[in-house]
């Protein structure tokens, strides 16, 4: 879960555990359960006030940086941008990270050599996919 510092400044250090009552929360659409993170987040922010809904990552992001409320976001994303702030809450739900390629063209070198520079990238970015902040020296 991310604010943006302003709006910590103007409302405070959201309390997970009260279930962000008194915040207000940006969320996915209604009918978007596909992933189990939107499940998640509306259980923990059962008592947030909804200001705005998305099913997209950057509006959400763009949203969250101006202060519009708090959101969950992808800390690959969200922990690089200066403007937010991680607040504190239980594990979130890990959601699988999938590669596929057709059978005959995996075969391709260009198309091999892709595929292998997106496993190396994302064994690299692996402590910032599962939500660890990354070191100076990553």
């Amino acid at each position: 879960l991310y604010a943006s510092a302003g709006y910590v400044e103007r409302r405070r250090m959201p309390d997970a555990a009260t279930r962000l009552v008194g915040h207000d929360l940006i969320d996915w659409p209604l009918d978007y359960t596909v992933i189990a993170q939107v499940p998640w987040l509306r259980s923990v922010a059962s008592k947030a006030t909804v200001v705005l809904r998305s099913g997209s990552a950057v509006t959400r992001l763009a949203a969250t940086a101006e202060g519009i409320g708090i959101a969950l976001l992808p800390c690959l994303i969200a922990d690089g941008d200066p403007r937010l702030v991680r607040i504190a809450s239980a594990p979130v739900p890990a959601q699988e990270l999938w590669l596929a390629a057709h059978r005959d063209l995996a075969r391709m070198a260009r198309v091999r050599a892709v595929l292998e520079f997106l496993v190396t990238t994302c064994r690299r970015a692996r402590p910032a996919l599962l939500g660890r902040k990354l070191s100076a020296t990553d």
